[in-house]
């Protein structure tokens, strides 16, 4: 499009253009995407022609499932869009966040061939999303039945330009005295003059304290000074100068004491004087999932799965002091193992997930303690699930597939539909609240159905946590190999 676009002005006069593109550019370079984005608003306004950007459509992926792994890709280009859109001061149109929706709720194909979109649904659809933007009212697939049937009641629904579908209406953050609540850049000095690549890998609340830490990749751990933007770097980190810390994992009973995950370099590390210093557990590297239960007298069993490893689930139950391998008893042809989950002294779930296709996907439990496995699910997940206090667990299918949920311990699982694809956090109240492309959304119903919550972002969170001492929402980013001054965000939500 860079490339023609001269010729087109020339040939053409356009007053008006809508500028949709760019998959194969986002995905095999997301700066150079953003970039010649830019630089075609920027020829076009030039030539004083009317420029909306419009999202690409999402892809179907129930009946096209290999194309699941493209959508959180979809995601953050939307979210990427809408941005130089903002800042480059033209209309913007989104047309993926609504045909996902229509696909997770009503199982509607919208594409020819799980990709390109059908004239029934898919390209009605992103007329709809630019009528909306522009204000022209009624949508064009309320003309016929294919896209009624899509929606509630058999009613049509316009889509609209921001990040969901007008039946979902967004959920503000303020509170019944109308305050405004606003997100906060807290990035600061995190991470000093140098970051490695990735940049902020992870924030984490230390509990029963406003204070956060923050990990910077090839750069430790850093903790934030009560109530301002400034960091400081504990004293004990240069032990986790090499690698991304990747996540922390406290003692319950006593803040000092906890545990960092690490990956690009030694695996796992243990402060028991809150930072000051650190000591190596174990000889391997790259802990991708780390969990560990605790009893009254400290750490009770440690497992530990590895990045890119299959059949590697090392077991600690001594405090970390001997490891054994319990992963060699899972099936040969299982994917990585890579996120260990302890539910009991000896009940264990773990994940088998990875980009090797050609290995089985699924969850696998154990009862004794790892020395059998048993496969429960043929759906593979991958990062750390979320336990809640009454034991029911959800966890989040490899390439942004979807949500699962066991309530019986990780015996049956089943699948979510909604809009929300990664691991959310829960607040206090039954309340969840999970991110898709800059935009958070809030539920009340156990993850079923979500609404937009808040104003957007400028960012795409890599990450969220929930500092309860200070009833604040966290989200950072991974920049790449660049440092940045906008890394982590903070909105404290109102009481």
């Amino acid at each position: 499009g860079l490339a023609r676009i001269d010729d087109l002005l020339t040939k053409n006069k356009p007053t008006v253009c809508v500028i949709c593109y760019g998959m194969q550019d986002r995905i095999t370079d997301r700066p150079a995407y953003q970039e010649n984005l830019r630089k075609l608003v920027k020829k076009l306004k030039a030539a004083k022609v009317e420029v909306t950007i419009l999202t690409a459509p999402s892809v179907c992926t129930k009946k096209y499932p290999a194309y699941a792994r493209y959508v959180s890709v979809m995601g953050e280009m939307a979210a990427e869009a809408r941005k130089v859109a903002q800042e480059e001061g033209v209309g913007f149109a989104d047309c993926f966040t609504p045909l996902l929706a229509m696909e997770d709720k009503h199982e509607v194909d919208f594409t020819t061939d799980g990709l390109h979109p059908n004239r029934a649904v898919g390209a009605r659809t992103m007329a709809d999303a630019l009528q909306d933007a522009w204000g022209f009212g009624l949508p064009l697939a309320g003309e016929g039945t294919a896209r009624r049937k899509a929606w509630p009641s058999g009613k049509a629904a316009t889509p609209t330009s921001t990040s969901a579908p007008a039946a979902n209406q967004p959920v503000p953050f303020a509170g019944n005295d109308g305050r405004k609540v606003e997100w906060d850049n807290i990035t600061g000095n995190v991470g000093g003059d140098k970051w490695g690549i990735g940049g902020v890998t992870l924030v984490a609340p230390i509990p029963g304290s406003k204070e956060m830490l923050a990990g910077v990749a090839d750069a430790g751990l850093w903790s934030s000074e009560i109530g301002s933007r400034k960091w400081k770097m504990l004293a004990g980190s240069k032990a986790l100068a090499k690698g991304k810390p990747n996540q922390i994992v406290f003692d319950p009973k006593n803040p000092k004491v906890f545990f960092v995950a690490m990956i690009g370099g030694p695996g796992l590390f243990k402060t028991s004087d809150g930072g000051e210093t650190f000591e190596q557990l174990g000889n391997f590297d790259s802990v991708a999932g780390l969990s560990i239960s605790f009893d009254d007298n400290g750490v009770k069993t440690m497992l530990a799965g590895i990045a890119d490893k299959t059949r590697t689930v090392y077991c600690s139950t001594d405090g970390g002091k001997t490891w054994e391998n319990i992963g060699k008893s899972l099936p040969e042809k299982a994917n990585c193992a890579t996120d260990p989950v302890i539910l009991d002294e000896r009940t264990f779930l773990v994940n088998a997930a990875g980009s090797n296709v050609e290995l089985s996907f699924g969850i696998y439990r154990t009862d004794d303690s790892g020395s059998t496995w048993r496969r429960v699910s043929e759906l593979g997940p991958i990062g750390r699930p979320l336990i809640m206090p009454d034991g029911v667990i959800y966890w989040s299918r490899i390439w942004s597939q979807g949500l699962m949920k066991s309530t019986d311990s990780g015996k049956t699982w089943t699948t979510l539909d909604g809009v929300i694809k990664k691991i959310p956090i829960n607040l206090p109240g039954g309340r969840f609240v999970g991110t898709l492309g800059q935009q958070l959304y809030l539920s009340v119903d156990e993850c079923k159905t979500w609404n937009p919550y808040g104003a957007p972002l400028s960012i795409t969170p890599a990450g969220m946590v929930y500092s309860e001492a200070r009833n604040a929402i966290y989200v950072w980013w991974s920049s790449g190999d660049q440092k940045v001054d906008n890394a982590i965000w903070r909105v404290d939500l109102p009481k």
